[in-house]
């Protein structure tokens, strides 16, 4: 018997029969070969060193070719059978299946490892054969593994490697056929997914890109780029912007990998004050500030580095003139000073001449709030004592030039903005 596997598919193969004759004679001489095929059919000349067949048996007989004078000539015979086995074959993957981006959500975690659905493949490497038995080895030479049996494990996780697949003939187990599945997973490109930038308004510039974080030159990628998700026609590494919109940007490396970057441009500008509301001739005068406008505000009272607040309402804030100022916390602009009065009455005063609290007056007034105010001091049985200005520095406790005792002195005032105040006051000595 001689088995062969069919290398071309055609279930024919031709057999190297060189060495049959010999075999079969085994040294003896004055004898005829001869070959017939199973319908009786002579094959001449069989000796040829090959015998194109496919599979069947043929009939050697031996004849000794000695002249008989009587008789059928002596022969002997014996049955050689010829087998041609099938040669699987094997069918490409469709690259598409087989190649893939690296799937990590966040780029800078990719691992180079993927997930491919390998349902298919089995009937794809196959085809319409049957019988066959298939193996698949990784880039080590080793079995990889499966729960069912000619399948690769499903989902085959893997990174990029070749892969050997080899389908047997169940039949006869040396007639195989190879093929390699490249399994490639390329990166993704390496981007910052996601950016908050802030413009002041009106018409400040920005200039936004793709992102990319691992040096790579940006013209490696390709770049498609979106307003609030309608592209917008530009492909260009960068974009520049002026108005508060969502922009997003498709980066595509040479593998044809993409990933989206999202970036945020939000709008800010200096305050706009709307009004002042200012409760003062209280026991707690207060400030508030009425601002509008896109931006994050924050307010100080008096000093232009602050501190500053995130509240626009000022609590106990002593009598006198003050200075407001609001800034954006976004950088977009300083809005300050501004000068607002607290009217408020001081309850007493200490005319010691040591330069402190030496003179009494109404705190709050000046040459531009309230300075056509009229603030008139009596003495405890009403006699007009002074008249005091409201830009000067006040009374100073004297009468006629004279140092009045201390004691308890009463005020009327009408100010200028129509309110009215009574009350006493003390003076210290």
């Amino acid at each position: 018997m001689i088995r062969k596997c069919d290398d071309d598919q055609d279930g024919i193969y031709g057999f190297d029969t060189s060495q049959i004759e010999s075999l079969v004679l085994n040294g003896q001489t004055a004898v005829n070969v001869n070959y017939f095929r199973a319908d009786g059919t002579q094959i001449l000349p069989f000796s040829n060193p090959y015998f194109v067949s496919g599979s069947e048996t043929i009939t050697i007989r031996a004849s000794n070719n000695a002249t008989q004078t009587a008789g059928p000539p002596c022969f002997d015979e014996v049955q050689l059978q010829f087998i041609v086995y099938d040669l699987p074959e094997v069918f490409a993957i469709h690259p598409n299946l087989t190649t893939k981006c690296d799937d990590e959500p966040n780029p800078i975690d990719q691992d180079g490892f993927i997930d491919f659905d390998t349902s298919s493949f089995l009937n794809t490497i196959l085809g319409s054969q049957t019988g066959m038995k298939v193996y698949y080895y990784d880039q080590n030479n080793i079995l990889i593994p499966s729960i069912i049996p000619n399948e690769l494990p499903n989902p085959f996780r893997t990174r990029t490697q070749n892969v050997k697949v080899v389908v047997e003939n169940t039949i006869n187990t040396t007639c195989t056929a190879q093929l390699i599945i490249p399994f490639i997973v390329n990166p993704t490109p390496k981007i910052d997914l996601e950016e908050n930038i802030i413009i002041c308004l009106p018409a400040t510039d920005a200039l936004i890109d793709g992102g990319i974080l691992d040096g790579s030159p940006s013209i490696d990628f390709q770049y498609i780029w979106y307003t609030n998700s309608v592209a917008n026609g530009v492909t260009t590494p960068t974009l520049l912007v002026n108005t508060p919109n969502e922009y997003s940007v498709d980066v595509t490396n040479a593998f044809g990998c993409k990933n989206t970057r999202v970036i945020m441009v939000t709008g800010s500008q200096i305050a706009s004050i709307q009004s002042i509301d200012v409760v003062d001739l209280a026991e707690v005068n207060s400030i508030l500030v009425n601002v509008t406008g896109l931006g994050v505000y924050e307010f100080a009272l008096d000093d232009i580095n602050g501190p500053y607040q995130s509240s626009n309402l000022f609590h106990y804030v002593p009598m006198g003139i003050h200075v407001i100022y609001v800034r954006d916390r976004n950088g977009c602009g300083l809005v300050g000073p501004i000068t607002v009065p607290v009217l408020g009455i001081p309850q007493y005063f200490t005319p010691n001449g040591d330069g402190y609290n030496d003179y009494w007056n109404v705190k709050g007034v000046s040459a531009e709030f309230n300075y056509l105010s009229r603030i008139l001091i009596f003495d405890r049985f009403g006699k007009l004592l002074k008249q005091i200005g409201t830009t000067g520095l006040g009374w100073d406790g004297t009468y006629n030039g004279n140092e009045m005792p201390g004691d308890d002195y009463w005020y009327s005032i009408e100010f200028e903005d129509g309110r009215n105040a009574k009350g006493h006051f003390t003076l210290k000595r």
